[in-house]
């Protein structure tokens, strides 16, 4: 009897909680648009939907939202060999990049590469290297790698390149005025009293 008892108990106390917990997700909950409150309860389907789009308000940037790229692999280890021409304001470089797929098996490595030129990209496996074909647009590079990698697999792949920042067209923002990513300042060492610096 003790048992049915506390079982009984048990069972009531439970059916309290789920209760409750229903009723809380059904009470009414202002949502806050801009500097007002907006009933939820009296908003039909139409407009709860434009809730979900970006609030436009005086004074801040409201553009549209931006995902963050889908991330398709990860970067473990980069080390960069390089030197620089100060004559031709370029940098020269071999980058030796160790991957792996993030999540999915993936057979194409795509990576940001403005301003380039691609000179070769290998495959590193032990001690041999595998050249590997590419599409690059002066803005995108992408690698077709030798087969597909699963998410547990690393691989090592050497780009051999020249960076020339100054032959980009210029960008930037209000706050960032360029974006050229490397900048060479007193190359040639014409300027007295300036240091050659990059």
């Amino acid at each position: 009897m003790l048992i049915i008892t506390n079982l009984r108990n048990c069972l009531l106390l439970w059916i309290t909680i789920i209760t409750l917990s229903i009723a809380s997700c059904q009470s009414i909950q202002p949502v806050v648009v801009g500097a007002s409150a907006v009933d939820t309860t009296q908003i039909d389907q139409q407009h709860s939907v434009s809730l979900l789009k970006p609030i436009e308000s005086k004074g801040v940037n409201s553009g549209p939202y931006q995902a963050e790229n889908t991330r398709l692999h990860q970067l473990v280890h980069t080390r960069l060999e390089v030197r620089f021409d100060w004559e031709l304001q370029h940098l020269l470089g071999k980058a030796t990049l160790e991957l792996r797929p993030y999540f999915y098996p993936q057979d194409i490595l795509i990576l940001d590469a403005k301003g380039f030129d691609i000179h070769s990209i290998q495959l590193l496996e032990g001690g041999s290297k595998k050249s590997l074909s590419f599409e690059y647009d002066k803005k995108k590079l992408v690698i077709f790698l030798n087969r597909v990698y699963q998410r547990n697999e690393s691989y090592f792949i050497a780009i051999d390149y020249t960076a020339k920042p100054n032959e980009l067209e210029a960008g930037g923002s209000e706050a960032i005025t360029s974006d050229k990513g490397l900048y060479f300042i007193n190359p040639l060492g014409k300027v007295k009293n300036k240091p050659q610096q990059i």
